[in-house]
């Protein structure tokens, strides 16, 4: 693992020779905490031949996750159905409304069909 840590902070180095920017944010800091546990560990070196890596590493990292952190306008708030009702809003947007499909499908008409409406000059059903 010191020689992986190694190469990719070769690869993340800027013109000054630092690779401050590959243990920053929310994705550096999981991925520095996963690797700091790793080395505690101390396996030992690994007899493992180059081609197999690639899954090895796959396998151990998938268990970890890191969770970008978004910013948003400040007057802007998603909210839950639960943590809309305790708060008030001037203006609220309902979004998610899974109780059918809007607009509504049009139920066909018994005496007059598509055609027939457009004959007589009549809006069609939507």
């Amino acid at each position: 693992m010191q020689a992986h840590v190694a190469v990719a902070e070769a690869l993340a180095a800027d013109e000054t020779g630092s690779a401050a920017a590959l243990w920053s944010e929310s994705a550096g800091e999981t991925a520095a905490l996963f690797l700091a546990k790793l080395l505690e560990a101390g396996a030992g070196p690994l007899r493992l031949s180059l081609s197999h890596y690639p899954e090895f590493h796959r396998s151990l990292i998938a268990t970890e996750s890191a969770r970008q952190v978004r910013t948003s306008h400040p007057r802007l708030a998603i909210l839950g159905p639960f943590e809309a009702r305790l708060l008030h809003q001037d203006i609220a947007i309902l979004g998610g409304l899974n109780d059918g499909a809007w607009p509504e499908i049009a139920e066909p008409d018994p005496w007059l069909n598509r055609p027939m409406l457009a004959a007589l000059g009549l809006p069609q059903p939507e």
